[in-house]
Protein backbone atom coordinates (compact mmCIF):
# COMPACT_ATOMS: atom_id res chain seq x y z
CA UNK A 1 0.00 0.00 0.00
CA UNK A 2 1.42 3.35 -1.02
CA UNK A 3 0.43 6.37 1.07
CA UNK A 4 1.24 9.22 -1.32
CA UNK A 5 -1.54 11.71 -2.11
CA UNK A 6 -0.08 12.84 -5.40
CA UNK A 7 2.91 12.43 -7.70
CA UNK A 8 5.40 14.60 -5.76
CA UNK A 9 5.30 12.66 -2.45
CA UNK A 10 5.32 9.43 -4.43
CA UNK A 11 8.49 10.50 -6.26
CA UNK A 12 10.13 11.54 -2.96
CA UNK A 13 9.22 8.24 -1.30
CA UNK A 14 10.50 6.20 -4.23
CA UNK A 15 13.74 8.22 -4.38
CA UNK A 16 14.37 7.46 -0.70
CA UNK A 17 14.75 3.78 -1.55
CA UNK A 18 17.86 4.48 -3.64
CA UNK A 19 20.25 5.57 -0.87
CA UNK A 20 21.79 3.77 2.09
CA UNK A 21 24.05 4.51 5.05
CA UNK A 22 27.69 3.50 5.15
CA UNK A 23 28.79 1.21 8.01
CA UNK A 24 30.53 4.20 9.64
CA UNK A 25 27.34 6.27 9.48
CA UNK A 26 25.37 3.41 11.05
CA UNK A 27 27.89 3.12 13.90
CA UNK A 28 27.78 6.88 14.47
CA UNK A 29 23.97 6.86 14.59
CA UNK A 30 23.94 3.87 16.94
CA UNK A 31 26.36 5.63 19.30
CA UNK A 32 24.47 8.92 19.48
CA UNK A 33 21.06 7.27 19.79
CA UNK A 34 21.97 4.66 22.42
CA UNK A 35 19.73 4.80 25.47
CA UNK A 36 21.14 4.20 28.94
CA UNK A 37 20.31 0.84 30.42
CA UNK A 38 17.36 0.93 32.85
CA UNK A 39 17.74 -0.22 36.46
CA UNK A 40 18.70 -2.93 37.42
CA UNK A 41 20.69 -3.53 34.25
CA UNK A 42 22.94 -0.46 34.57
CA UNK A 43 23.75 -1.51 38.13
CA UNK A 44 24.52 -5.08 37.11
CA UNK A 45 26.70 -3.82 34.27
CA UNK A 46 28.50 -1.44 36.62
CA UNK A 47 29.06 -3.92 39.45
CA UNK A 48 29.66 -7.15 37.56
CA UNK A 49 31.88 -5.97 34.73
CA UNK A 50 34.90 -7.82 36.06
CA UNK A 51 32.89 -11.05 36.48
CA UNK A 52 30.44 -11.09 33.59
CA UNK A 53 31.84 -11.27 30.08
CA UNK A 54 29.88 -10.55 26.92
CA UNK A 55 29.28 -13.58 24.69
CA UNK A 56 31.95 -13.77 22.04
CA UNK A 57 31.09 -11.83 18.92
CA UNK A 58 28.58 -9.54 20.65
CA UNK A 59 29.19 -5.87 21.28
CA UNK A 60 28.81 -4.85 24.94
CA UNK A 61 25.87 -2.59 25.71
CA UNK A 62 26.38 -0.08 28.46
CA UNK A 63 24.74 3.16 29.47
CA UNK A 64 27.01 3.75 32.45
CA UNK A 65 30.76 4.00 32.64
CA UNK A 66 32.70 2.81 35.63
CA UNK A 67 34.12 6.29 36.09
CA UNK A 68 30.71 7.89 36.51
CA UNK A 69 31.10 8.08 40.30
CA UNK A 70 27.82 6.37 41.22
CA UNK A 71 27.26 5.01 44.68
CA UNK A 72 27.52 1.28 44.53
CA UNK A 73 30.04 -1.44 44.04
CA UNK A 74 33.20 0.47 43.07
CA UNK A 75 34.63 3.90 43.49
Amino acid sequence: MIGARNERPLADNLAATTWSLTPEERVALDEVSASPLPYPYWHQDYCDADRVKEPEGERPVSGVTRSSGMNGCRE
